[in-house]
């Protein structure tokens, strides 16, 4: 009996009633939740249904940040504007792609170089650091990375378009960090530049959503954009050993895309599409009609993820020109808020990818500075809303700080203002010479016989 009353004084003590979050509120700020409020402390049932605690700032009062117990999920979020480098890829930082190679639970990254031809694995090594190898070489023009368990073994295998071989590789992975090169995927009549891999109901095997054109890849990025032709986004189920077309989406140019298929069966594709200037969702439950959800000089990378783990797959993008991290979280599905910037960059952005790099139980966003030849994440700070699911038992604070909105708005423009100012040069510099062209510097070390059988 002493043993059992113990046990309850210090369930107590420690809040071990079930179905209950305890709020606790730091310097007279206010959360929202339900139809509630609380200022100070707050027992907040959660037993009949999921709970969003939501901040509000005042003129006075800023939100920080949440401490004790995680969310759930969020609502929302901000992110740090220092980079965490992941790797330094010779000859542009074009695409990256989540893979774990290795089976130890941790978010690996692969990498194209598009000048040098090759790929790159990017080991995370638990600490938010990785540890980076050429893994494939002598590619002709690598475009494009998904991954898909392709062999049904249980791995995740890497697939690689190449746009000067007008193919599609597989790698099949071995589950102990090896890949071996499987097939070629050849569609006839289309070349291949943006893929994504996706599975439904009542087709047999994986398909293919596919953003094939031609161009010019042997100018400036620019030049490549003017140059293209016979511009098609379409979907593809296996026939036999081939390809075969089922339905075309658009005859936009997809420079990167993303798809996933919903509870419901129902697939959903986003597309970066930079001759429109355009980043567009087509969903299947509209009958695939494009749905534009933003605008840019130059959108280059584009994919879905459920940044907050809101149970709702948010869009993160990134832009060529103006130099751009953008993330866009939905409020439901396809209906995305207005994109907020993470950072603007020094150099024309292209890569996106999402994954928890530093092992903090927040996703981190990954992108690639092109000319720069580096790939970076930014790590989530914190949730914006926190959310308990039903039944939760938690203790968790929400954290204010004195400050305006005013001064907190004037010091981002400031920020804004300043980067756009000292890199006006460099973007028009760096939009002339990258993204599918060969910088000068490069190009005085390679030779020219090499350069005529990759780019021509």
């Amino acid at each position: 009996m002493k043993t059992k009353l113990s046990l309850i004084g210090l369930c107590v003590s420690l809040n071990c009633l079930a179905n209950e979050v305890d709020l606790t509120v730091t310097n007279g700020g206010t959360v929202n939740y339900s139809d509630s409020s609380c200022t100070e402390n707050c027992k907040i049932d959660t037993s009949d249904s999921d709970v969003v605690l939501t901040p509000s700032n005042s003129d006075t009062l800023l939100f920080s940040s949440w401490s004790g117990q995680s969310c759930d999920f969020g609502k929302g979020g901000t992110f740090t504007s220092e980079a965490e480098r992941i790797s330094n890829p010779s000859g542009g930082a074009k695409t990256l792609q989540v893979l774990d190679i290795n089976n130890d639970g941790n978010a690996d990254l692969f990498g194209i170089s598009l000048f040098s031809g090759t790929v790159t694995q990017s080991i995370n090594k638990g600490n938010g650091e990785f540890e980076t190898k050429t893994v494939i070489q002598d590619l002709t023009y690598p475009a494009a990375l998904d991954s898909y368990d392709w062999n049904g073994d249980g791995y995740e295998d890497l697939l690689v378009s190449d746009f000067g071989n007008v193919s599609i590789n597989v790698y099949l992975n071995d589950g102990n960090g090896a890949l071996t090169l499987s097939e070629e995927i050849k569609v006839s009549s289309i070349r291949p530049y943006a893929f994504s891999v996706f599975e439904s109901e009542g087709v047999d095997g994986p398909q293919l959503i596919i953003s094939s054109f031609s161009a010019d890849t042997t100018g400036n990025l620019s030049q490549l954009v003017t140059s293209i032709r016979e511009a098609k986004t379409a979907i593809y189920a296996k026939d036999g050993s081939s390809f075969k077309e089922t339905r075309v989406l658009s005859e936009q140019a997809g420079i990167t895309l993303d798809s996933y298929v919903t509870d419901e069966g129902k697939l959903n594709i986003v597309s970066a599409e930079i001759a429109a200037k355009q980043v567009v969702i087509y969903a299947e439950a509209d009958n695939f009609e494009p749905k534009k959800i933003e605008e840019s000089r130059a959108p280059y990378g584009a994919t879905f993820a459920d940044i907050d783990k809101d149970g709702i797959q948010d869009v993160v993008t990134a832009h060529y020109g103006p130099y751009s991290l953008r993330v866009g979280f939905a409020e439901s599905e396809n209906t995305i808020s207005n994109m907020q910037e993470i950072i603007t960059g020094s150099d024309g952005l292209t890569a996106v990818a999402v994954a928890d790099f530093d092992l903090d139980g927040l996703n981190d966003v990954a992108t690639g500075e092109f000319n720069s030849n580096r790939f970076d994440y930014y790590s989530m700070e914190t949730y914006l809303g926190c959310g308990f699911k039903q039944g939760a038992s938690a203790e968790v604070t929400a954290n204010f700080e004195q400050g305006t909105t005013q001064q907190s708005s004037s010091s981002s423009s400031t920020q804004s203002s300043g980067q756009s100012q000292t890199t006006k040069t460099e973007t028009a510099k760096s939009e002339s010479s990258g993204g599918g062209s060969l910088p000068l510097w490069l190009a005085a070390l390679v030779p020219l016989s090499y350069l005529r059988r990759k780019f021509q």
